[in-house]
């Protein structure tokens, strides 16, 4: 995957992981996406909604569909999720 610039359209599949860290507008990355093919890893910023359906995504270890805006972040870039699919 080649990352665009500030404010591309973003749709990956893969796993959601536990993170702690990261610089993003809520301050705080809790989550990363690992997609299917362990290529990619991207941040993902959420808030309300969008972070309980993340919440639910990593504990339940499936893949899942997660689209939104990708961003060029200070270290990496990351993903403002805008919503959350479960992949069958």
């Amino acid at each position: 995957m080649i990352y665009a610039t500030h404010g591309e359209p973003f749709e990956m599949t893969g796993t959601v992981l536990g993170y702690d860290g990261g610089n993003c507008v809520p301050e705080k990355f809790t989550y990363a996406l690992d997609s299917v093919d362990h290529r990619n890893k991207v941040w993902l910023c959420a808030t309300g909604r969008t972070e309980v359906a993340l919440r639910r995504a990593m504990i339940d270890r499936g893949f899942y569909c997660i689209d939104g805006t990708l961003h060029q972040g200070a270290d990496r870039p990351y993903v403002e999720v805008e919503s959350v699919h479960h992949f069958y």
